[in-house]
């Protein structure tokens, strides 16, 4: 796949199709739709994507006020297992650069026909020319119902409804090692799109990507309140795994929640609990019918 900027785009050739989509995030509609496309022949039009937040319903403080599902490698990843071809991002930025926005309308008019999100066509995008326009599905109704579910921590739900398990992108940073101490150590992430949505606290069953492989894990959301922790962690133990992976990019993909976070009255019985964590995790993860996309980055639902 080839991917474009906003300043290069003018140069390319010109397109006989071009897709304008603007969604927060992939959900089954943005993949059914996408599919029916690549199905007429469009794999090799430009899919120019506007990457947008937003605005959450929920008034609650893990919820960033302008989110999104996905994050830019997220995005870029599920056009190129698609089968799209030429890819255009724009981010808000790029569409507050009138000069270049008004260049890029102008090759975009020269396309033979034009297909674009009804919301954007109801904006800025009014002014192309309607003899060659054609409306996609609008999936912005998909987005609140998903965060609602995110908060709550039901994240085997949210999976139901996207198609694929929800998952956070970052790099694996120093913690300080109490989960080494205690026997379960942890690769511990800082998510890279602030914008993303933190699941509700608690403990999680999830598959993580390291190394280019998959690994079953158990991963903790939360502020760790036995060990007096001041700061939202997420931290995966990765089963069966004693690679050093810090300062390396990973991808948890959450399948679904053990249980809530709780304050143990002792490290000791917050340790035996663990090991049940452990025990509950492994077995239930066998039961969880995914498939892998090795060359993207997504698990998805079977």
């Amino acid at each position: 796949m080839k991917q474009y900027s906003i300043n290069n785009i003018q140069e390319q050739k010109i397109f006989r199709y071009i897709v304008i989509e603007l969604f927060a995030g992939i959900t089954r509609s943005n993949m059914l739709y996408l599919e029916n496309l690549i199905k007429k022949d469009f794999n090799h039009a430009l899919f120019v994507h506007l990457e947008t937040g937003l605005y959450s319903e929920i008034s609650d403080s893990n919820i960033p006020e302008q989110f999104v599902l996905n994050s830019e490698s997220e995005i870029v990843d599920f056009y190129k297992a698609s089968g799209v071809k030429h890819l255009l991002i724009l981010n808000s930025k790029d569409l507050k650069n009138k000069g270049l926005f008004d260049l890029l309308f102008e090759f975009i008019k020269q396309a033979e026909s034009i297909w674009v999100d009804p919301s954007f066509s109801s904006d800025v995008g009014k002014e192309l020319p309607s003899n060659q326009c054609n409306f996609l599905p609008s999936t912005l109704s998909d987005f609140n119902p998903v965060c609602k579910l995110l908060n709550a921590g039901k994240v085997k739900d949210v999976a139901e409804k996207l198609g694929y398990l929800y998952q956070l992108r970052g790099k694996v940073i120093h913690g300080n090692n109490l989960g080494q101490k205690l026997g379960y150590p942890t690769a511990n992430l800082s998510v890279d799109d602030k914008r993303k949505i933190i699941p509700a606290k608690g403990v999680y069953i999830a598959f993580v990507k390291a190394n280019n492989n998959w690994h079953k894990s158990m991963v903790n959301v939360g502020m760790r309140p036995t060990l007096n922790n001041n700061e939202l962690t997420i931290e995966a133990h990765i089963f069966e795994f004693n690679n050093s992976i810090y300062g390396k990019d990973i991808s948890i993909h959450f399948c679904d929640k053990l249980r809530n976070e709780k304050r143990f009255p002792s490290v000791e019985l917050l340790k035996k609990q663990m090991i049940t964590d452990e025990k509950n995790a492994l077995a239930a993860i066998e039961n969880i019918e995914t498939k892998f996309h090795f060359t993207d980055g997504f698990c998805f639902k079977v």
